[in-house]
């Protein structure tokens, strides 16, 4: 008995057919499908982030070249430097300082001045004239004749050489009133006789036209 040769032929197409029905079923799985959409996601984000960096558009490959760049170099802060001090003086602030010290140290206190007291005293007068009153006798009274006051002592110098010229003994004293100003008062005399001292006033009113003399008591 002899074999059919197409029955064999449509048992092997039949077995290839199977194979590959096989074949296709293992590749179409979806495991496999989602393995490969995975890969290919992750191969086109590969291009679009590399590609431009990797290719210049015509097809060749970048090479990049990597430049090192030094540091900022540190610049020193400027200093303030001070003058020199100039030369030949010899002498620096420290000393200058402790100069000054002892200057301060051996300077002495300033001590409050006094007032003065108010009392009489005689006004200095030329050398021609007498600075006091003619000396007495003691314990005898005497009078004076005052002729005038003034506040200026040239005025009073002025008036006794007047009187000293026309032969009157002359004599003058310092007094202070009561707001402090200084007064110059000019006197003729003394005289132990108030008759003899009134008749040295007709005198002086006659020659001299000075009628506002004022006969007191005379106290040394």
């Amino acid at each position: 008995m002899k074999d059919n040769p197409n029955g064999s032929k449509s048992e092997a197409a039949s077995k290839t057919q199977k194979a590959a029905s096989a074949q296709r079923s293992e590749t179409d799985s979806p495991e496999l499908i989602k393995y490969r959409l995975l890969g290919a996601v992750v191969t086109f984000v590969l291009l679009a982030l590399f590609g431009p960096e990797v290719l210049d558009g015509s097809g060749r490959v970048q090479t990049s070249s990597i430049i090192e760049i030094p540091d900022r170099p540190q610049v020193p802060e400027p200093s303030i430097l001070k003058p020199p001090a100039p030369k030949g003086t010899g002498f620096d602030e420290q000393s200058i300082a402790k100069a000054q010290q002892k200057l301060l140290e051996e300077r002495p206190a300033i001590q409050p001045k006094e007032k003065p007291q108010l009392q009489e005293a005689n006004v200095p007068s030329s050398p021609s004239l007498p600075r006091k009153a003619p000396e007495l006798a003691q314990n005898k009274p005497a009078w004076t004749l005052q002729l005038a006051t003034f506040s200026q002592p040239k005025n009073a110098y002025a008036l006794r050489e007047r009187l000293t010229k026309a032969g009157f003994n002359t004599y003058s004293r310092l007094l202070k009133d009561s707001s402090g100003q200084t007064k110059y008062q000019v006197f003729v005399g003394p005289e132990l006789s108030k008759e003899r001292l009134l008749a040295v006033k007709n005198q002086i009113a006659k020659k001299m036209k000075l009628n506002d003399g004022i006969i007191k008591p005379y106290r040394p």
